[in-house]
């Protein structure tokens, strides 16, 4: 009882820093002062972290310093594993020194001679019961592995504590009549004895049905995979940490480290080895290294079709889809897809369901598959949430996902909106500094380019781009902010930029002979030296794209804008004053890919706005103006676009310019005026189209 109460003292010390925001994280006996007249003090808050106080950035900033300091004989199972920590952290703590204190013995780590492996018991082992009925069911509350199934606050902790020192029922377990009789026995034993009464508790039995009790091992057997495949990860992270040591280092070598030491260290343990294979993977398709990637799903692919390597299939196909739809080859990936999909109904399993059908969702979103891309994404964002495993980040990740369909179908400011709920939840999680993070923002960037709010867009894919740079290492590069930072530089006027990366997307395509990345970066590269009066390099890039698309038609399966030899034979008539040729090559890309009969005219605005240009210029004002509203139509996505879209004010001026040389100077005054509006919004007061209508708008006040 002694013991019990000195720890109530403690809980109450933890409580009152819980009720001030304070997780301590670090509770263990040399933290924890005893005076002389029995008085307990809280020691070392060195590694506590603020809940819920300061801005997202200063949370962010102090989980990273401090996220991994932890004591592990003294950690709660989220400390290990690296998921978000709450007061309930604490409350585990507090469980391990209460079972020391009544046991003399570590919970879960007895044995344990390494932090390895505390952590692995800490993970795998459940505490062994004292014969303690009620204490033992309060420490079983308090020492569950889910942070959810724990005491929610010291205060209910200690209340339990408090009851059973007063010999009251306990809530860390059902209150059954036999129960309930049993501690009123307990607390009126002599008035019982004088009446003579006996009670005897009656024991229910509950029958579970053979179905349910399937159920049951087969929860079972998932949670102990999920289990063993944590402490595989845990065991491999940590000896890559010491591997690596604290020298600056890029998410690329740590990858290529890592790939190196699994094969030193545990080659013969292949159940081991195939869980790390695939986080290796998955950590390799973050940066858009499609061919380690690769490898590393063929590795695992044979270990577990040789019988060794545990029921990873369905994951390891779902990831393999995944490489090649970063590659454009969706049928081959679509094909995959299908095979996991009878994996998974022969062997149910939410993970693996959720992770294809997020990837069905990323290709179909790729094809243009609008509907099917954003019911598969809401499909898997259902199961998850049905599971009640939202605080994950692979959750977020399926909030990503969903906003990419939004945005395929059309509906950037939804897609918007859910990125930035995405993004403001890793930071008020602590993950504010993890890769994944980055590529929201990247698919952030992309969404806003699309409602042509391009200056905004330009800087944030710029940051993005540096922040995959460092992670790369030297000489290499990431297909996707790469392409789409030039592009976003290219659209903003600044085509020495555009030029550098549009060029490092060759290098690399060229390296990996990747046609259809160089295909994309040849399209870029020919507009960024026609801007730069390049015409000759522009010309070569237009006949090497030219026999790409010969051989692999999957480049005009773009993302952003359709590429077309055409359109840079436009840009190079207009270079040298060859306006009418330049029209008829952009009429012609326009005509062959589609766009008269209603078809990819999101994607080839902006070859209706270079025909606009030209049709203007060549004083054909009627088809100008056509031109120039369609694209209007086209960028106006929402009525926010009609002030904020670059795109939205470019057709603008482009329709002041006809209107007023039709004579229609009122119209034109009106047109002018938005068109200043949305280029200023979208493409700041620098660029050249608002330099232009500003100069349009003195010429008409005169």
């Amino acid at each position: 009882g002694e013991r019990i109460r000195l720890l109530l003292q403690v809980l109450a010390a933890v409580g009152h820093a819980h009720a001030n925001l304070i997780v301590h994280r670090d509770l263990k006996p040399s933290n924890i002062l005893v005076t002389p007249d029995g008085v307990v003090k809280l020691l070392d808050f060195g590694i506590a972290k603020l809940l819920d106080s300061g801005g997202a950035a200063e949370r962010s900033a102090l989980t990273l310093e401090s996220g991994r300091l932890f004591t592990p004989r003294y950690a709660a199972p989220e400390q290990v594993s690296g998921e978000p920590l709450t007061t309930a952290a604490d409350v585990y703590s507090l469980g391990v020194l209460l079972y020391i204190l009544l046991a003399d013995r570590h919970p879960t780590g007895e044995e344990c001679r390494t932090p390895v492996e505390s952590m692995r018991a800490l993970l795998q082992v459940e505490p062994a019961r004292l014969g303690l009925a009620d204490l033992d069911n309060v420490l079983g509350r308090a020492l569950r592995k889910a942070p959810a199934e724990r005491y929610q606050t010291v205060a209910a902790f200690a209340d339990d504590l408090e009851r059973y020192l007063r010999q009251e029922p306990v809530s860390a377990r059902r209150h059954s009549i036999a129960y309930r009789a049993t501690k009123f026995v307990r607390r009126n034993r002599a008035a019982v004895a004088a009446a003579g009464l006996v009670i005897t508790a009656l024991v229910g039995a509950t029958g579970f049905s053979l179905a349910q009790m399937r159920e049951a091992r087969l929860q079972r057997d998932a949670a102990l995979q999920q289990s063993q495949r944590a402490d595989a990860q845990i065991e491999f992270q940590t000896l890559l940490l010491s591997e690596v040591g604290d020298q600056p280092i890029t998410m690329r070598q740590v990858l290529d480290s890592g790939r190196v030491l699994l094969e030193r260290h545990y080659a013969g343990s292949p159940r081991f080895v195939t869980p790390i294979l695939l986080q290796l993977a998955a950590s390799y398709g973050e940066l858009g290294d499609i061919t380690p990637r690769a490898e590393l799903l063929a590795r695992a692919e044979s270990l577990v079709q040789s019988g060794q390597g545990g029921n990873h299939l369905p994951e390891i196909r779902c990831q393999m889809a995944d490489n090649l739809r970063q590659q454009g080859k969706y049928a081959e990936a679509e094909q995959l897809l299908a095979v996991a999909d009878s994996l998974i109904k022969a062997a149910p399993s939410q993970e693996d369901e959720v992770s294809c059908l997020a990837v069905r969702s990323l290709v179909a979103t790729e094809r243009n598959r609008d509907h099917e891309a954003v019911d598969a994404a809401r499909r898997a964002i259902a199961i998850t949430e049905s599971a009640g495993d939202t605080r994950h980040v692979s959750y977020l990740g399926l909030l990503n996902t969903l906003a990419l369909a939004e945005d395929g179908a059309g509906r950037p400011r939804e897609a918007i909106a859910v990125y930035r709920r995405a993004i403001a939840a890793m930071d008020s999680s602590g993950r504010g500094g993890m890769l994944s993070r980055d590529v929201m923002r990247h698919n952030l960037a992309v969404a806003l380019t699309a409602l042509g709010e391009t200056a905004e867009a330009e800087a944030m894919l710029h940051a993005v781009l540096l922040r995959f740079a460092g992670g790369a290492g030297p000489g290499a590069i990431n297909w996707q902010p790469a392409i789409h930072y030039a592009e976003a530089a290219l659209i903003q006027a600044h085509p020495d930029s555009a030029l550098k990366y549009f060029g490092l997307v060759v290098a690399q395509a060229v390296h990996d002979t990747n046609l259809y990345w160089e295909g994309r970066g040849l399209f870029g590269l020919a507009r960024a030296d026609v801007q730069l009066g390049r015409l000759g390099e522009a010309r070569r890039a237009r006949k090497r794209l030219d026999r790409i698309f010969a051989i692999y038609p999957h480049v005009r399966d773009s993302d952003d804008q359709v590429p077309d030899g055409q359109t840079i034979q436009g840009w190079v008539a207009l270079a040298v004053g060859d306006t009418a040729a330049a029209k008829a090559a952009f009429v012609a890309v326009l005509r062959s890919n589609g766009y008269f009969e209603g078809t990819k005219r999101r994607r080839l605005m902006p070859v209706v706005l270079l025909a606009a240009e030209c049709a203007l210029s060549l004083g054909q004002r009627e088809e100008a103006l056509a031109f120039a509203r369609s694209a209007r139509a086209i960028a106006a996505m929402d009525s926010l676009a009609l002030t904020r879209s670059a795109y939205v004010g470019e057709a603008r001026l482009i329709e002041a310019g006809a209107l007023l040389a039709g004579g229609d100077s009122t119209a034109a005054r009106a047109a002018l005026a938005d068109a200043l509006i949305a280029i200023r919004a979208g493409a700041g007061a620098d660029h050249p189209h608002f330099r232009q209508a500003a100069a349009l708008a003195v010429a008409l006040q005169r």
